[in-house]
């Protein structure tokens, strides 16, 4: 893949402290507990947050009329915001 190892270590590492993986120090492996997984990876159960990091950050993708609609009042239509919410949506498990 290309990754630079020691970024990638990093990240790993904050991940660990962070608890979103479980972390065995002297073999130095990682992964998740069947909660986190549950919660991380599953698509469409009970748990699954699998899109709620992209459906975030695609929420806040028209920024700037965001901005303007709470300070002038209006609305943000369906149309602003990219495919990719709607996909992430999908994955999170909600069923509106």
């Amino acid at each position: 893949m290309g990754l630079n190892e020691r970024y990638l270590r990093e990240w790993l590492y904050g991940i660990v402290l962070s608890g979103y993986l479980e972390f065995d120090i002297t073999t130095r492996e990682a992964w998740l507990s069947p909660q986190q997984e549950q919660v991380l990876v599953q698509e469409g159960g009970r748990f699954a947050q699998f899109g709620t990091f992209k459906l975030l950050n695609s929420a806040l993708l028209p920024y700037e009329k965001l901005l303007s609609v709470f300070r002038a009042g209006g609305g943000v239509g369906f149309e602003d915001y990219p495919p990719a919410l709607w996909e992430a949506l999908d994955h999170t498990g909600c069923s509106c």
